[in-house]
């Protein structure tokens, strides 16, 4: 990364192997696992989870590194979309109702900078954000099991429902 130069990686998939020369602009750390971001040809970015990678090369093939990219990589990472979303984020507005004994937490841990909380009444506060609708939000909210309530996007609403009928169905009452 620092030497500008492309690396030749041998990739675990769940096809097998893949082999193929990538743009690398940082290493990533989320969550306990390291990550490289790439750039692909056409600008667009992506992650390699570093464990999956069995080998790789520097190549002598240097890269000119754009800062437009590297600071839309910078910004996908810090919203979890370079790991757990698209590539280009259809950020939607996202509104939840909480218990108000989360408020301290959700205080001192947003989401992300676009959380806005409401003063607590009625034992509630309500959160509005803008965020995309991908599986980083929905384990986020998940993770204050009876805590959390979406009131909108409809999509985020079915997608919890969709999981509630598989936890019955799987689980039982």
């Amino acid at each position: 990364i620092h030497e500008h130069r492309k690396i030749d990686v041998t990739y675990k998939t769940e096809e097998g192997e893949r082999q193929s020369t990538r743009i690398p602009l940082m290493i990533i750390i989320y969550e306990d696992d390291l990550y490289v971001g790439c750039q692909r040809q056409d600008g667009n970015t992506y992650t390699l989870k570093f464990r999956r990678i069995k080998n790789v090369k520097l190549s002598k093939e240097p890269f000119v590194e754009d800062s437009k990219v590297l600071d839309k990589l910078r910004k996908q990472v810090m919203s979890g979309v370079a790991l757990m979303g698209s590539q280009v984020p259809k950020l939607e507005d996202v509104e939840i109702e909480f218990k108000s004994r989360t408020s301290l937490y959700l205080e001192e841990n947003p989401f992300n900078r676009s959380m806005r909380i409401s003063k607590p009444k009625n034992g509630k506060v309500t959160v509005k954000l803008r965020a995309e609708v991908n599986k980083l939000l929905f384990n986020w909210i998940v993770s204050f099991t009876d805590s959390a309530r979406v009131i909108k996007p409809v999509s985020l609403r079915n997608r919890l429902k969709d999981y509630a009928k598989y936890l019955l169905e799987n689980y039982g009452k």
